[in-house]
């Protein structure tokens, strides 16, 4: 063998032992992908250029109900957490497919030499080319079943999961700010008639077991406010948490709007409970349980229909609590209205000097009550609203 032949093997050899490592670490890697965790996934490399964030509906630093589903895609840990996983994965598959695919093409062209010359290693690098393209293949299998509707349920039912609950914090965060707005109210009421019983107590017209029964009810005013104000904060944070916000009050929570009352009309119980059954995850599972012996089946069977009637009925409950909600909020449309004639005549005595200050802060505090009840039956419909439509996206238990 001439020099230059010796020459031409070495680096034969040479690639061909580089390229049997690589094959072996991208064959590996299409069985370890399968099973490693995503936090066994590549890391970016070096120097990479970090992309430029996307505009956030948080970037006015206001909360708003109809932004809830958006801010928690954003920011939500759980729900970032399990994207990350799940993005982490196919960008692991999409690396080692493409480093595959491209020894694949090298091999192919020594192939071609190879068979043209007709040369010994021609068997070895048909093997070779075999196995990647196999390799390849299934890498490319991986990439598509991940980014099937199958496949990212569980990422959908993840986010929805957080949705749900943070409707339910900014609900809360909602009635919690009314509470705060009505006894803060009340609590300078109390503080008003503390005072008049005083100055009735040094006018003889008061005894010192009224001064005390006055103070006993400021007392018990500022408690139940402190209350709902450590309530208001710590519900405030756990919502910050949700959209991934710090809790240091950079963060404002916007009113929640009035119930769209058109949702109800647009309701088909019957539909709706052939949708809930269909979506359910519990009888999905059910469902896809492996049938054993015609015993096995029959009881399983037997669960499935259970499940669907109780499905039913939970629909037909929910259904019938939206109009429930509905109900109430008329009444207490027609209370306020009542009210705001009597609020009217208070604020025209009080500013005629026929109405002491005592008197006028005990018919502005029946006003905000009646404030507080309608903006609790809106609340009240728009969380059975929303129950019902998650009910109809699968997210009810039957348990």
């Amino acid at each position: 063998m001439t020099m230059s032949g010796e020459k031409a093997e070495e680096n034969h050899m040479r690639k061909t032992g580089r390229r049997k490592v690589l094959l072996a670490a991208a064959v590996l890697g299409a069985v370890m992908a399968a099973v490693l965790p995503a936090s066994a996934a590549l890391a970016a490399g070096p120097g990479e250029p970090a992309a430029e964030a996307a505009p956030s509906v948080l970037d006015d630093h206001i909360l708003e109900y109809g932004e809830l589903a958006d801010a928690v895609k954003e920011g939500n840990p759980t729900t970032l957490a399990a994207l990350k996983s799940y993005s982490d994965r196919i960008d692991t598959y999409q690396r080692a497919r493409d480093e595959l695919k491209f020894h694949k093409v090298a091999v192919y062209d020594d192939l071609k030499t190879a068979h043209e010359n007709d040369a010994p290693e021609e068997g070895s690098l048909e093997a070779e080319y075999k196995i990647l393209k196999s390799a390849s293949a299934r890498y490319h299998d991986m990439i598509e079943n991940m980014q099937t509707v199958t496949s990212t349920a569980s990422l959908r039912r993840t986010e929805r999961s957080m949705v749900i609950a943070a409707q339910a914090l900014m609900i809360s965060h909602e009635s919690l700010k009314h509470q705060e707005r009505t006894m803060t109210k009340a609590a300078e009421l109390y503080e008003t008639a503390l005072s008049f019983a005083q100055i009735r107590r040094q006018a003889g017209l008061a005894s010192d077991v009224d001064v005390l029964t006055a103070q006993n009810r400021l007392l018990t005013a500022r408690s139940a406010l402190a209350n709902v104000q450590e309530n208001l904060a710590e519900v405030y944070a756990n919502l910050c948490y949700m959209v991934g916000q710090p809790a240091d009050g950079s963060l404002a929570i916007a009113p929640l709007p009035a119930p769209d009352e058109s949702r109800i009309s647009g309701m088909d119980l019957a539909a709706d409970t052939w949708k809930a059954i269909g979506n359910n995850q519990e009888l999905i599972s059910e469902r896809h349980t492996k049938n054993g012996s015609t015993a096995h089946t029959d009881v399983r069977q037997m669960t499935i229909a259970q499940g669907e009637d109780k499905m039913t009925a939970k629909m037909q409950e929910l259904y019938d609590a939206v109009l429930q909600k509905q109900s109430a909020l008329r009444t207490a449309e027609l209370t306020l209205q009542k009210g705001q004639r009597e609020k009217q005549n208070a604020d025209l005595k009080y500013s005629a000097g026929l109405l002491d200050r005592e008197a006028y802060l005990k018919e502005e505090q029946t006003w905000l009550e009646r404030t507080a009840s309608l903006d609790a039956a809106r609340l009240a419909l728009a969380e059975a609203m929303d129950d019902y439509d998650w009910a109809v996206l699968g997210f009810v238990s039957l348990r």
